[in-house]
């Protein structure tokens, strides 16, 4: 009975997997590739994802350093600081920034940054380098 239990494990296994290969592949009708074909297929995707020097910097977060101006608001989750400045709504972090609180008006300079990971799960992260109140 053991050896049945064992047996019959082994095969749910196995099926399991097998049912997961296929997934994301695209149906061939021409037949099955052999492996090289699908490795310099995957690698040739793998080049169009890396960047190039000559590639634009549309899109990618602008890590120059800038000042925003606006009033402070706090965020959807507790202790996250807002800040809407040209239309865009930044989350404010670092050390410059324990004193804010919402509903004051200020002007804060730092950069964007692409690195720092968030709960807020609003805005793009700006990180603070100096406040100022604006009156």
């Amino acid at each position: 009975m053991r050896q049945l239990a064992k047996v019959t494990t082994g095969l749910l296994l196995i099926a399991a997997l097998a049912s997961c290969g296929g997934k994301g592949q695209p149906d061939d009708a021409g037949g099955s590739s052999s492996s090289s074909e699908s490795s310099s297929s995957a690698s040739s995707s793998d080049d169009k994802d890396k960047p190039d020097s000559t590639e634009s910097t549309e899109g990618k977060p602008d890590t120059k350093a800038k000042t925003l101006t606006g009033t402070i608001s706090d965020g959807v989750e507790p202790g996250c600081l807002m800040l809407k400045s040209d239309g865009v709504k930044y989350q404010l972090v670092g050390d410059a920034t324990k004193k804010l609180k919402s509903g004051m008006k200020v002007e804060v300079t730092g950069k964007v940054s692409d690195n720092n990971m968030s709960t807020c799960m609003e805005g793009t992260v700006f990180e603070v380098d100096t406040v100022e109140k604006v009156s």
